[in-house]
């Protein structure tokens, strides 16, 4: 579709996938960029801009022009801008949360690349999902010190923990596909292929940012988030978000 090779471990060493924008996916659902400061503000309402290091950011913007925006009202349990092009979660209490996200089909990617703070969990916990437990959606974090993916559908919890504990020292992208051919894919052990029910159903929940939604994996992130792309999508253009998020 796009000219390209896109297998996952064919384009490990590539710098960027040229020419690709989220905005080329025609199922885009909702993209976070927080390397775009002029989609950051300190207030939930967006009218005070992120500026400087270290700012409150009680927003940012969806830049697929779907309004998905996330945001956080309450000063307390804001997350903070670095100037790295970053948002840093404390994994306390700091958590952005989107409007209820609404899609027209269960084959759908969802993608984030992250750096984890020094403290490796112990516990359950996600950085970007809008899982409702065995009601539809996907969660992508970790269970105990293990990365840890979850999607839901038709009644069914399809979890899948990679062997690999998490890395403090190292930028990650994680991602499942729910589609036909479907996998879970994770920076350093590759592209894991699942059988064709790893499905998920509609949830009608809010997208959560430095928090899960899925029950009893519920836990706060620490660490930077470096951005995440949720979108209907084939399995082509599953790959092609992994390799586009793991290479900028």
């Amino acid at each position: 579709m796009y000219g390209l090779d896109f297998g996952l471990t064919t384009v490990a060493g590539q710098r960027r996938v040229t020419g690709f924008s989220p905005l080329s996916l025609p199922g885009l659902i909702a993209w976070f960029d927080p390397s775009d400061v002029s989609t950051l503000f300190q207030d939930a309402a967006m009218t005070v801009p992120v500026s400087a290091d270290g700012d409150p950011v009680g927003a940012i913007m969806d830049k697929s022009g779907n309004g998905y925006h996330a945001t956080q009202s309450s000063a307390a349990i804001k997350p903070v801008y670095r100037s790295d092009g970053t948002i840093e979660f404390d994994g306390v209490d700091s958590v952005l949360v989107s409007s209820v996200v609404t899609a027209a089909t269960n084959s759908a990617v969802l993608a984030t690349s992250f750096e984890p703070s020094g403290a490796t969990p112990t516990s359950n916990g996600a950085i970007i999902g809008d899982a409702d437990y065995q009601n539809g959606g996907m969660q992508l974090g970790w269970g105990g010190t293990n990365f840890h993916i979850v999607t839901n559908g038709a009644g069914t919890v399809n979890p899948h923990q990679f062997s690999a504990t998490i890395s403090t020292t190292q930028r990650h992208v994680i991602g499942a596909y729910t589609g036909a051919a479907s996998f879970v894919y994770l920076t350093g052990e590759g592209e894991i292929s699942n059988p064709p029910d790893f499905v998920y159903g509609q949830p009608a929940k809010a997208l959560s940012l430095g928090r899960g939604t899925q029950g009893g994996r519920d836990g706060f992130f620490s660490g930077k988030f470096r951005g995440a792309v949720y979108a209907q999508s084939n399995v082509d253009e599953a790959r092609l978000v992994m390799t586009w998020l793991e290479n900028t």
